[in-house]
């Protein structure tokens, strides 16, 4: 342990008693040898005998590199015996212990890491400046959740801009939009049912499902807003897009839902791993196109109406 007190007054600093006992153990390399092409480092250390025990130490000298004095090492430094770590590594500065594992395969990832967090939490006790991160997996499946969360985000947001542009009304395109929170309710309970986990492919499959799910409300709602049915109420517009636009809604999901079952199933190679994917994109399909004969109508009522009485107010304001 180096006496800085001491050290400075034959000007040594800590690098340099440091340097010092590691040259005298590990050597250091003066110069190269080289040998029928090969070059070998040519090292100076203490002889075998004078750094064979750890009681050797405290008849090592240092020299100072201002004065060229050589003194003791005993007199820079406390000598004492203790543990001490063989590899120091740091992440982010800070010193770091790593504990590892491997999974047997029999439990998913996400059941494992969950228990023993809360184990942790439970059961340890840590000091105030000491803390525990998750790398490895759990470290690379955190990252690509943001990601995955940031994707699905950005496509909302796009699909919302998107179709409020095309059918130039803000509102309406509300409407549409709500046929995606619907959904959540059929993803969730296909996930429940099949036994599937919350993983990478399930948040693919959610982050494709937003594009896939306005398309029933696009049906419907384009229908119900054709100049030629303007004249009716709008229960009798949106009823009558239903009841049109029904046959279309079922072929076009139907057929996707069942092209999903093999891999839902497991079926096929790496099915175990893609069949997160179709499960959900199964459950939201069902729901989407249940629901939106359900919700899509009422708010389309609601926000019609809204949007009538807007303008008849604001016709009697500039009638008068």
């Amino acid at each position: 342990v180096p006496r800085q007190d001491r050290g400075a007054r034959g000007r040594l600093t800590v690098s340099d008693i440091g340097l010092s006992l590691r040259s005298y153990v590990e050597g250091k390399k003066v110069s190269e040898f080289r040998s029928r092409g090969k070059n070998y480092d040519i090292r100076i250390r203490l002889q075998e005998g004078d750094r064979s025990w750890a009681e050797d130490i405290q008849a090592l000298f240092v020299k100072s590199p201002s004065t060229g004095e050589m003194l003791p090492l005993t007199e820079v430094a406390d000598i004492r015996a203790a543990t001490g770590a063989l590899v120091i590594t740091r992440k982010n500065r800070q010193r770091l212990i790593t504990v590892t594992s491997e999974l047997t395969g029999e439990r998913p990832f996400s059941e494992v890491i969950g228990e023993v967090r809360r184990g942790i939490k439970r059961e340890v006790r840590l000091p105030g400046d000491v803390s525990i991160t998750y790398g490895g997996e759990s470290e690379m499946m955190a990252k690509n959740f943001r990601e995955l969360f940031k994707a699905m985000a950005t496509a909302l947001v796009l699909t919302l801009l998107a179709t409020a542009g095309i059918i130039e009304s803000f509102g309406l395109a509300l409407v549409i939009f709500m046929s995606i929170p619907a959904s959540v309710i059929g993803v969730v309970l296909a996930m429940l049912i099949w036994g599937t986990n919350l993983n990478i492919f399930s948040l693919m499959a959610m982050v494709m499902l937003v594009g896939m799910l306005v398309n029933n409300a696009i049906i419907i709602i384009d229908y119900a807003t054709r100049e030629e049915r303007k004249s009716l109420s709008p229960m009798e517009r949106i009823k009558e897009a239903c009841s049109v636009r029904f046959r279309v809604l079922m072929m076009a999901n139907m057929t996707t839902v069942v092209a999903l079952i093999p891999l839902s199933l497991g079926m096929g190679f790496a099915g175990e791993i893609f069949q997160p994917l179709a499960v959900v994109q199964i459950g939201g399909i069902i729901a989407s196109t249940s629901l939106a004969l359900i919700i899509i109508p009422v708010i389309y009522r609601v926000v019609e109406s809204i949007r009538e009485r807007v303008r008849a107010s604001r016709a009697a304001v500039s009638g008068e």
